[in-house]
């Protein structure tokens, strides 16, 4: 008695899923969308009611080399209104603005809550290598912003590109160094260079940076 063998199984080299929907303003069951930047821009954040009630603006405090302080800011302001996006793709959409879009102003934080470094590496903090004064200048830094919490809700902080030499070695990264000082001390950072400051769309720069300040200021695109 014969037994036939069974057919083998073939299954699909691959699967097209439907990408989910993403909620977006709470309490609004018709506020879903599969393009995250417009569902952002239809709806609004997914927690901007509860977010106004604890901070009517978001507040940004600065910290880098005196020259670099105007342009972070004419960055900050340009995050505040519309900005036209000329990336060529299905992706990209027109940026409407921080308020549109989260519910809050994007406004500079106090005076006190701005450090303001000197120009040149070799004259940032104490010790005798560079690595030593920006590591002494990023802990005094966010040991200022730690006493002036409550003025500001996320911190910009400047590297210009002429330090980068100094910022990055087999021994120290300034980046890392930072983040890691930020985490124990509860302060969110964004670090800011001079490639984001040049970078030509500034719909696109709006969009990654306006959606990171919110989210490191503690709430949910």
């Amino acid at each position: 008695m014969s037994v036939e063998k069974p057919l083998p199984i073939n299954l699909p080299a691959f699967t097209l899923l439907e990408e989910p929907e993403l909620a977006f303003a709470s309490g609004n069951p018709k506020a879903r969308h599969r393009h995250p930047l417009l569902g952002l821009s239809r709806f609004g954040a997914f927690d901007q009611a509860s977010y106004r009630h604890y901070s009517q603006d978001l507040r940004v405090a600065y910290v880098g080399p005196r020259s670099g302080a105007a342009l972070v800011r004419d960055m900050r302001e340009s995050l505040r209104g519309p900005q036209r996006n000329t990336d060529n793709n299905s992706y990209a959409q027109a940026y409407p603005g921080f308020e549109s879009l989260f519910g809050v102003d994007l406004l500079s934080a106090d005076k006190q809550a701005h450090v303001v470094w000197p120009e040149e590496l070799y004259d940032l903090g104490q010790g005798d290598t560079v690595s030593k004064r920006v590591r002494a200048a990023l802990h005094h830094a966010l040991r200022r912003l730690e006493a002036a919490r409550a003025q500001f809700d996320v911190a910009l902080v400047y590297f210009p590109d002429r330090w980068l030499p100094h910022l990055r070695t087999k021994e120290f990264d300034a980046h890392d160094e930072l983040k890691a000082l930020g985490a124990q001390l509860g302060i969110p950072t964004q670090v800011i260079n001079d490639k984001s400051l040049k970078f030509g769309n500034w719909g696109a720069r709006a969009w990654r940076l306006s959606v990171a300040l919110y989210a490191k200021a503690g709430g949910t695109p």
